[in-house]
């Protein structure tokens, strides 16, 4: 079954959900309360319980409403179970949910989204490039460079960010006001969807989620007009738009792979991402990607992909590797196995 996840995120209040579990805070202030982490052993009443999310300033520990019930109801089945379950409880039975004001409905951008979006994108993807960069983004910087093997060239070329929800949002709101338009962004990495010379999304990896839950996009309301999008990445590619030409072309499924590729081959390789597996192109790239080689990762779900689009693009080879682009980039092999297999 699918659920609306983002339905369930803006309309589930955090604090009443912990209140369930956990009962009177230990102190209440208007937009939170104050809780003893569940995580770790807290004297301190470290966990700061938001409408939208929590954060312990004791362990680090954050999440969302469909996080936090994963990890008290249903911690002992696999993740993407607990997901389900979470979000069948949520969904159903939790606070009223039909008795809450349904913010409107989220239309999905058919394409790169208007003007003012455009501005408000490019906005989030500034500050969070700063932040990143920052004290504050350290760990995030330590994983992209040390956990996934990325210099920082790279790192700062592909526009990387970083957004802690919880304790910056209010800053970079406030920059975006005058626009008349909030996004909705959860902590974590923020990866820029720049295709064709126009912002197309923000996707957003959060490193320490179970795999079910590592991305979601930004979505954003237009408060004039009462109008909320929903991002539809569908159609664009990640990364196209430093493609250099008269080279080799290759095709990967996800966007670290795509900057993995980038960061070894850039001399004399072109490479895009088409964002996952359930992507779907439309025929106008046709032009672009004939000719091109294609690596996807070796799940089932990766593989049906390069079968799905190698009939719909005319492609030189399909490259079959058990490790994907960063694996082989962590092992030191990636040029090499690049050069053999093109």
């Amino acid at each position: 079954m699918l659920y609306d996840t983002d339905r369930i995120r803006a309309l589930v209040d955090v604090r009443q959900l912990a209140r369930r579990y956990w009962g009177e805070p230990a102190f209440e202030r208007p937009l939170y309360a104050m809780y003893h982490c569940f995580v770790h052993v807290d004297r301190r009443a470290s966990l700061s319980v938001r409408q939208d999310g929590y954060r312990c300033f004791g362990c680090g520990a954050t999440g969302d409403a469909i996080k936090l019930l994963m990890l008290l109801s249903y911690s002992a089945e696999r993740p993407e179970v607990a997901f389900c379950k979470a979000c069948a409880e949520l969904s159903d039975k939790l606070v009223g949910l039909s008795e809450l004001t349904v913010p409107p409905p989220l239309a999905a951008w058919s394409g790169p989204p208007g003007a003012d979006f455009q501005v408000a994108l490019q906005t989030l993807s500034e500050l969070a490039q700063r932040a990143l960069f920052a004290r504050g983004g350290q760990q995030a910087l330590h994983w992209l460079c040390v956990t996934r093997g990325l210099n920082e060239s790279v790192v700062r070329q592909a526009g990387l960010g970083w957004i802690d929800r919880l304790a910056s949002a209010q800053y970079w709101q406030r920059v975006l006001t005058e626009l008349g338009l909030r996004l909705a962004v959860s902590e974590g990495i923020l990866l820029p969807w720049h295709s064709a010379g126009q912002w197309w999304g923000i996707k957003v990896r959060r490193p320490q989620a179970a795999h079910s839950l590592r991305y979601t996009q930004v979505t954003a309301t237009d408060e004039r007009r009462s109008e909320a999008f929903r991002p539809r990445l569908q159609g664009a590619l990640y990364g196209v738009d430093d493609w250099q030409g008269e080279r080799p072309r290759l095709l990967v499924e996800g966007e670290l792979n795509c900057l993995s590729v980038r960061q070894v081959a850039a001399d004399w390789l072109d490479v895009a991402s088409i964002g996952s597996a359930s992507a779907q192109l439309s025929d106008s790239w046709a032009t672009r990607l004939s000719g091109a080689s294609f690596w996807f990762d070796a799940d089932s779900a990766g593989q049906a992909a390069a079968v799905r689009l190698a009939g719909q693009f005319t492609v030189t080879r399909l490259i079959g590797s058990t490790a994907d682009a960063n694996e082989r980039l962590l092992d030191g092999s990636l040029r090499s196995f690049l050069q053999d297999a093109l």
